[in-house]
């Protein structure tokens, strides 16, 4: 290299042949960026924009709150079939409820309380919760489906048996009202197994 810099010989290429180790450096080809993923809960991850990413991450987030939100109902409701219904909506309800869900909801504690029905065992029990894929939420709402145990309720009229719960499934849409999300919509199916 000395002699290539004061000019006294002309560069020869090392032939292949040659027992010389010859030291040649390369640069490392660039690390490829990883490109975005976007993981939702209960979906499959895949490729996506920077921008997607915190979409998701933000519709994850209201799917995680919408389902603590189910389970803290679900609490409410075993209390108000335990104490026979209600007349109007509890505290609890406005903190859980709103919309079609809220009146569809308040209508059956009000039938129970009307009929002097009251649950005196039991308690309703979530067996699975999550994201719904078959929903395409709107902005600010997201989807949860859950399946539910409610057999171990056992209801009394004028201290009769009357019935036991049912196994069932629920499709929620969850909406955020004034920047607070609530139970909006429901749908209900008796199920055979969850």
């Amino acid at each position: 290299m000395l002699l290539l810099l004061a000019g006294c010989t002309q560069p020869v290429a090392p032939s292949p042949s040659s027992s010389s180790s010859s030291t040649t450096t390369s640069a490392a080809p660039p690390t490829p960026t990883p490109s975005p993923v976007c993981s939702p809960t209960g979906g499959t991850p895949r490729a996506c924009s920077p921008e997607e990413v915190e979409k998701t991450e933000k519709q994850n987030r209201l799917t995680e709150e919408a389902i603590a939100l189910y389970r803290r109902w679900t609490k409410e409701s075993t209390r108000l079939y335990r104490a026979g219904g209600t007349d109007k909506p509890t505290k609890e309800m406005l903190a859980t409820t709103a919309g079609e869900f809220q009146g569809s909801v308040l209508g059956i504690f009000q039938d129970i309380k009307s009929a002097h029905i009251r649950a005196v065992a039991g308690e309703i029990i979530i067996v699975s919760i999550g994201p719904h894929s078959g929903t395409a939420p709107a902005a600010g709402s997201t989807g949860i489906v859950a399946c539910m145990d409610s057999r171990s309720l056992k209801f009394e009229r004028g201290g009769k048996p009357i019935r036991d719960g049912i196994l069932f499934k629920e499709y929620v849409v969850a909406k955020l009202i004034k920047e607070e999300l609530r139970l909006w919509d429901v749908s209900s199916e008796v199920v055979k197994s969850c």
